[in-house]
């Protein structure tokens, strides 16, 4: 589900798209026209003529072709939302039909809690949005609330005095029209039914679960929800957990079917059944299935983020591929083999013509494979499918599944609060937690990072692993009257520059969830959820410092975007923490590209190359080495086992003319022990895309940091009290950068036009009255604090001898102690 998403536009650039379905619109509009601020006010559509609406020409009176025409130019009978009686959610029926039938569906509200009866049971739906606008039309019959309910409800609202008399005409013109239908020929009833428009893969879904025999009950999102009210949105969104918990049955919709998705649900069927798993395993043609299983697990549903706590939560899923469809046990059954077995596989699969090599690197990449494997850690249930725990923290949950992207940027933290454990933060930290669609990007993420600090009583790792989405743009919009006392919207895309302590997914392993299927970026993060190291172990409670900076609202910047359209934005990106200086970065080497390791690195960490290759010993292999290219760290998180030092003596013997080491030869070459291949797979996941450095006034310190390390005087090797890794900072000279919003771009639509404007105009001309007052600080806003120093955030780094809190025992670190502003 993607429930930040604002309304679609169609610019006036865009074509109409065609139809011959009979039920599909022959245009397409903004839904944009379904907002509260448009529901009060009729404006004028130019559209093309319904033949249903055409009037015989012999008998129709002069008041029914009147009729006729305000229909199709005012079209009261547009689908819109009715209130939703507190602590109730709304139910999609679909209305038996055939397979070739217009879809007529009806909304009903009803209470959650009364989901257990048997008359009240539903389903619910898991998709994916899919792209394009909403341009399929289906009759919805909202009995949300009556006629009469709603215009009762109008008369206590609040609404100003123009608003609610067209609001109330044009219930008084339905409910006439109602009545009238039931005594004349026109409007028919079938007429009156309100519509609305949904996209190609919900409408196909709809056409698949209707049944010929009974109405089936389901609940939606995307029609069960009113997605252009925010306050009914946040709170769905609150009980969104409960709600996929207390249907009946989860179905996951994943498209139209193909030949290899056909194939994949054949096969997982058969792997699910052990008995026949052992000739299955044997079939000629294995390689096609075990491909066909890889492609349905590249389906973009699995790429979604509010899909976790969809099937987390649920009883029973079902995955469904056009008409065939398998249980979600027997799917993760069928990943998991797959996992179990890879590695025999994958050598089938990468020989010539296959080789299948970048998918099959980035297997534990895919989010298919990391949902099989974490979602059924997440919760404790009882045997009905209850939820007794939550066993992993925001933190944990935001860390590890980092597979999955959603639309709105937001939603990395909103759509998985519901399977996070509840945590107790030492402030009220927990209130700024829950969805709020009015913050800022920057302000939920802060929240989020001030949240997990607070509840790890100071654990500071949060800011040294990559969890933020690479993409930083909202989309808003806001309804206002122009000179000419008609409705316009206003669209803005609002870019969000974050700070440099909210890391960004494409410095991890497998990149963003857009690039995973690029093959591998980046080595291991050494900052993991459960921490390998300690490397400010004896720091006290006093010594642990983290305050956030926020912004300082002046006279000049208390006003709102020129579009009527605001984002509230409280943290300035600063963050204060303390720790002491280890040294300075004194040589870098070249970034390590993927499977070389070059000849410098070696000579940084103690290496010799003066003698013939087969003269060395395994004694002159240095700790600091060998250790290093595997940061210390062996098989299952456990120390270096000793014959380590030997597999890497091994490598550096084989080096090649040139005294670099190509990985990936030495590894594919027969003769190879396998000690020594498990060694260098693991030097190859700390050391991609990575430098090693030399630091300190004697060049003592030895280890490896990010691609953006410099020996330029600028970069300082680091301990922030709380974390449990060094980290590299650079010094930042001057103003520091800003960080906040700014509008990118605005779309602004009437019933009649759509025009776009740029971030670099405005009514006045000048840039300035682009942006939001309070997302981009000024002057009067900048507090730098006691010194006019400020430091970004490399990232985290491997140092040798410092990463288990050695560096406290050394009086000349404790006297560099100070306090770092991270911008």
């Amino acid at each position: 589900m993607q429930y930040g998403s604002p309304p679609f536009r169609l610019d006036s650039s865009s074509p109409v798209p065609q139809s011959s379905h009979p039920s599909k619109l022959k245009r397409t509009f903004s839904e944009a026209e379904e907002s509260e601020e448009e529901r009060a006010i009729p404006v004028p559509l130019k559209r093309r003529k319904d033949p249903t609406l055409r009037p015989p020409t012999t008998t129709t009176t002069p008041p029914e072709e009147l009729l006729r025409k305000f229909l199709v130019i005012w079209h009261p009978f547009r689908h819109r939302y009715t209130s939703l009686p507190d602590n109730h959610i709304r139910i999609l029926v679909i209305k038996r039909g055939n397979r070739d039938d217009p879809l007529e569906l009806r909304l009903e509200a009803q209470s959650l809690e009364s989901s257990h009866r048997y008359e009240n049971r539903y389903d619910a739906l898991s998709y994916e949005w899919g792209p394009g606008f909403p341009r399929y039309e289906v009759a919805v019959d909202d009995t949300t609330r009556t006629l009469t309910e709603q215009l009762d409800e109008l008369r206590q609202s609040d609404l100003g005095q123009r608003e609610r008399a067209v609001t109330m005409l044009r219930l008084l013109v339905r409910i006439y029209l109602v009545e009238r239908s039931k005594k004349s020929p026109f409007p028919s009833r079938k007429t009156l039914k309100p519509k609305r428009l949904v996209r190609e893969n919900l409408y196909n879904s709809l056409l698949l679960f209707r049944s010929k025999h009974k109405d089936v009950r389901i609940w939606i999102d995307a029609i069960c929800i009113n997605q252009y009210n925010m306050a009914e949105k946040t709170k769905q969104i609150k009980r969104m957990a409960e709600i996929y918990n207390k249907a009946r049955h989860v179905r996951i919709w994943l498209g139209e079917s193909g030949e290899d998705t056909d194939v994949a649900i054949d096969f997982i069927k058969k792997l699910a059944d052990f008995e026949t798993l052992a000739s299955v395993m044997a079939e000629k043609d294995i390689n096609k299935k075990w491909m066909a299983l890889t492609s349905l697990m590249r389906s973009r549903w699995f790429s979604r983020r509010w899909v976790l706590q969809e099937q987390a939560v649920a009883r029973k899923s079902t995955l469904y591929c056009g008409n065939a469809k398998v249980d979600w046990n027997d799917f993760a059954d069928a990943v998991s083999i797959f996992r179990t077995n890879r590695d025999s596989i994958f050598k089938v699969l990468n020989e010539p013509p296959l080789q299948y090599s970048t998918i099959l690197e980035v297997f534990d990449g895919l989010g298919a494979t990391a949902m099989v494997r974490q979602t059924s850690h997440l919760l404790r249930r009882d045997l009905k499918g209850n939820i007794l725990e939550k066993r992993k923290t925001l933190e944990e949950v935001v860390s590890e599944f980092t597979s999955f992207e959603s639309w709105d940027p937001r939603d990395t933290i909103y759509a998985v609060l519901s399977i996070a454990r509840p945590q107790v933060a030492s402030s009220n930290t927990a209130e700024y937690i829950q969805p709020n669609y009015e913050k800022s990007l920057l302000d939920v993420y802060v929240d989020f990072v001030r949240y997990s600090i607070e509840c790890s009583e100071g654990n500071l790792d949060i800011v040294c692993r990559y969890w933020a989405p690479v993409n930083t743009v909202l989309r808003a919009s806001a309804s206002e009257l122009n000179e000419n006392n008609r409705l316009i919207k206003n669209y803005v895309e609002v870019e969000c520059t974050l700070p440099s302590w909210i890391k960004q997914l494409d410095g991890l392993k497998y990149g963003s969830p857009d690039d995973i299927l690029r093959g591998l970026k980046h080595g291991n993060v050494f900052a993991t959820p459960k921490p390998l190291y300690n490397a400010s172990r004896s720091a006290s409670a006093d010594d642990i410092k983290h305050e956030f900076g926020k912004v300082e609202v002046t006279a000049d910047n208390d006003s709102l975007f020129d579009s009527g359209i605001s984002l509230a934005q409280t943290y300035n990106g600063k963050l204060t923490v303390r720790g002491m200086i280890l040294g300075k970065i004194r040589n870098a080497s070249q970034r390590i590209s993927e499977g070389t390791i070059p000849r410098e690195v070696f000579e940084m960490g103690g290496w010799k190359h003066a003698k013939q290759p087969d003269d060395h010993t395994v004694h002159e292999m240095a700790d600091q080495l060998w250790r290093t290219l595997v940061a210390n760290q062996g098989l299952d998180g456990e120390p270096c086992p000793s014959y380590f030092r030997r597999a890497c003596l091994y490598a550096v013997q084989r080096a090649n003319t040139s005294g670099d080491v190509i990985i990936k030869d030495i590894v594919d070459h027969n003769q190879t022990p396998e000690v020594v291949s498990v060694y260098l797979r693991k030097v190859q996941d700390v050391i991609r895309n990575r430098k090693a450095f030399l630091g300190g006034d004697r060049r003592e310190l030895f280890g490896f940091g990010s691609e953006e390390v410099k020996d330029n005087g600028e970069d300082y090797i680091c301990i922030v009290f709380g974390c449990s890794v060094p980290v590299i900072l650079r010094q930042v000279k001057g103003d520091p950068p800003v960080v906040g919003q700014r509008r990118v771009k605005r779309t602004t639509t009437s019933s009649r036009s759509t025009s776009v404007t740029s971030s670099s105009s405005s009514a006045a001309g000048s840039p300035h009255q682009a942006v939001h007052p309070q997302s981009v600080p000024s002057q009067s806003q900048r507090s730098l604090g006691p010194s006019n120093v400020h430091w970004r955030l490399i990232g985290e780094c491997y140092v040798d001898g410092r990463m288990d809190g050695e560096a406290l025992d050394y009086k000349k670190y404790r006297e560099t102690i100070r306090d770092f502003v991270l911008v």
